[in-house]
């Protein structure tokens, strides 16, 4: 089900501004983005654990491990903290070789509570009243938490060769080979964002909705990540009063941010349907 239609309205340009205000309030992202920021800093590891372990089953995909660190650093963190968290990802990660199978089962337990606090945060933005079945949603996380970092890997192995592919074609200029990486890379960041949407709450949502809540998201988790970037160059606070332990706050925050772009593409993603009715009203 998706947000009550009537509840709001866009009676024109004057009125967005309260319009977007009512809907990011309703929505509690703030709040929202501190929890899964929390969530997810207790969940990563666990998470990249077992994707290690599975991965570590596939030998003729061994490089997809590194392919998924490499992706994390270059697309997901800014890089003022990208080559300090990778070190300590890589290292966490790697100890989970000698785990036992209770140990397994609780990172994957980790992993499927996650994946709830997420589900029933994406519920909450689209004020979903039924949730799906138990079954439906058990076998979501273990899709997700099975099969989502084979495909991850997958994914970014033919991103990288079809980025490899341009630069033995005759495109004219640098200038378009540089373009066409750019798009590539920017479909990449977005795709996450448009699957999120589509079939993270337990709502009818099409996939023009997703589709555009995805792209806006992405363009604005780009923007976040430059200004972070400058942020992290230009702030010598966190370095003077944490030391070595700088990069935790730093990264939290970080976490932070990017829950609070993908909650607000959500907010976007379930109001569109009120959007094009207005839109079609003034027409």
């Amino acid at each position: 089900m998706l947000i009550n239609n009537n509840r709001h309205r866009v009676p024109s340009l004057k009125g967005s501004y309260f319009f977007w205000k009512s809907s990011f309030a309703s929505a509690q992202i703030n709040q929202v983005a501190a929890s899964l920021a929390f969530a997810t800093v207790l969940a990563i590891v666990p998470m990249l654990s077992i994707a290690t372990i599975l991965i570590g089953q596939l030998p003729q995909f061994v490089n997809f491990r590194e392919g998924i660190q490499a992706w994390i650093s270059v697309t997901l963190i800014p890089g003022g903290l990208s080559q300090s968290v990778s070190t300590y990802l890589d290292e966490f990660s790697t100890h989970s070789k000698g785990l036992t199978l209770f140990g397994v089962v609780g990172l994957i337990f980790s992993a499927f509570l996650t994946l709830m606090t997420i589900e029933k945060s994406f519920n909450q933005v689209w004020q979903v009243k039924r949730q799906r079945p138990f079954w439906v949603r058990l076998l979501i996380y273990v899709i997700v938490t099975v099969l989502g970092p084979i495909l991850l890997g997958l994914s970014i192995y033919i991103t990288t060769l079809l980025m490899s592919m341009t630069q033995g074609i005759d495109l004219g200029t640098q200038i378009h080979v540089e373009l066409l990486n750019f798009i590539l890379a920017f479909v990449f960041t977005s795709l996450p964002f448009v699957i999120l949407y589509r079939f993270g709450p337990s709502a009818q949502v099409t996939w023009v909705d997703a589709f555009i809540g995805g792209v806006l998201a992405a363009i604005f988790f780009e923007a976040a990540k430059y200004g972070f970037t400058l942020f992290i160059a230009q702030v010598t606070v966190y370095k003077t009063l944490y030391g070595a332990f700088a990069i935790l706050p730093l990264f939290l925050l970080w976490i932070y941010l990017t829950w609070w772009v993908t909650l607000a593409g959500a907010v976007l993603t379930a109001r569109m349907p009120e959007i094009r009715a207005s839109l079609r009203y003034r027409v």
